[in-house]
């Protein structure tokens, strides 16, 4: 999870209904939000396949956003902390997937920019490794991350997170059992959000990163490599997420805040 350039991250939602969220840090500076993931699906409707999303928190386009103020890295968990019941938005400008059906399907009936290409993902006790690759097998990123922290490390987190959000906030968070996610398909291809409520996995971890145990590598080879260099993508955060389950509902036809009654 990182910081993006506010500009950037603008661009990649031009023609959108949605526009990224705005992070305010404390010398007033306007930021976004996103993250990048890989994710190993064993079983879904659409058979076992690997994914890597760029996601970008958005909000409908014209309408005011939630004010979002950056304390430090623990702010960028607000997703999660702050979602409530009707939760967030994410747009996501491109997504990877290694099998052709449930690439189909995610243009076709969702409007999400996805595209076939090359995911690895391995997870051990100790280090997490995934790369994503092109079709013509650019490399767009490749990752190196602990999987799990000490305690002290834990217990350093969850005092960031007390000083970003407060103990109400906290303790809501604390008690949800779901997490959910407005999907936001792309009005350039299709006008359409799905809704994502996942479950909340007890044995999630979420850390900061540190670069003397953090890895990154960013293709400047690939189109969408030199589009997280634009972003400035530098992760603040780690999430591992061992057991992903959630519900996706939809398509849902999008409205444009402008255009509603």
């Amino acid at each position: 999870v990182s910081l993006l350039d506010h500009t950037a991250a603008c661009r990649l939602c031009d023609g959108e209904n949605y526009e990224p969220l705005p992070i305010v840090l404390r010398d007033g500076t306007l930021r976004a939000a996103g993250f990048t993931a890989a994710v190993d699906y064993h079983r879904t409707d659409a058979g076992p396949y690997r994914e890597w999303i760029l996601g970008i928190w958005v909000g409908l386009r014209g309408e005011q956003a939630p004010l979002l103020h950056y304390a430090n890295a623990a702010s960028l968990a607000f997703a999660s902390v702050l979602a409530g019941d009707k939760g967030f938005t994410l747009y996501s400008p491109k997504m990877l997937l290694t099998e052709d059906f449930p690439t189909d399907v995610g243009v076709v009936h969702y409007g999400i920019p996805k595209e076939r290409g090359e995911v690895l993902y391995q997870r051990s006790e100790i280090e997490t490794h995934f790369a994503a690759t092109t079709s013509d097998g650019r490399l767009l990123m490749r990752v190196s991350v602990p999987t799990r922290r000490g305690l002290m490390t834990r217990l350093a987190m969850g005092f960031s997170l007390l000083r970003a959000f407060g103990f109400r906030a906290l303790l809501r968070a604390a008690r949800q059992k779901d997490l959910p996610t407005i999907l936001a398909g792309s009005a350039k291809l299709l006008a359409r959000n799905a809704r994502v409520v996942a479950k909340v996995d007890p044995h999630t971890q979420i850390f900061a990163w540190d670069p003397r145990d953090c890895r990154l590598e960013i293709g400047s080879d690939s189109e969408w490599g030199r589009v997280l260099q634009e972003l400035r993508f530098a992760p603040s955060l780690v999430c591992h997420i061992p057991n992903l389950s959630f519900s996706f509902s939809g398509p849902i036809e999008q409205v444009n805040a402008r255009g509603a009654g």
